[in-house]
Formats: structure tokens, sequence, C-alpha cells
């Protein structure tokens, strides 16, 4: 489970709470799932300093040997 690729700013999220997934699930924002709402997106960069103080930085940074890497940054803000 890992839907942080098409994450956009404003999506509600879900971290998973296994400790074999780290992935994010979006979620409706009127969900009880929805743990975070995705305030920013930063693409290209795996520095978790690019969110303001008082969010959470989701860095995601993988590696594919055809389909090129993604790096990116989700700034989260808890709904909770």
């Amino acid at each position: 489970m890992d839907d942080a690729e098409s994450a956009e700013a404003g999506d509600c999220v879900q971290k998973s709470s296994s400790a074999l997934d780290d992935g994010l699930k979006v979620v409706d924002c009127g969900s009880s799932e929805a743990d975070y709402k995705v305030s920013t997106v930063h693409n290209d960069t795996t520095d978790p300093t690019v969110c303001s103080e008082g969010e959470s930085a989701y860095v995601k940074d993988v590696h594919r040997r055809r389909s090129g890497n993604t790096r990116m940054v989700l700034c989260l803000t808890s709904v909770k």
C-alpha cells in the first residue's frame, strides 16, 4: 500500500500501522481512516526540512532500473 506518488495537496491519507509497510493510502477526508492531510508535495527532493514547522514529512525515495527514480516529500498535517 503506497499511494504517495498519486497524492496531491488537499488529499487525506492514512499511514499504515504495519511494521512491514510504512506506506500511505489516500482516503476520504471525512473518513475515520484519515490520519493526515497533504498540505504540500515537493518533487525531486528527499529533504524533510522543506516542510513547515508543525508539519510531518513523509519522504519517498524509490530507485527503479527502467522507469527512473521517484524522489518526493509530502508535507502532512494531522487531522486527528
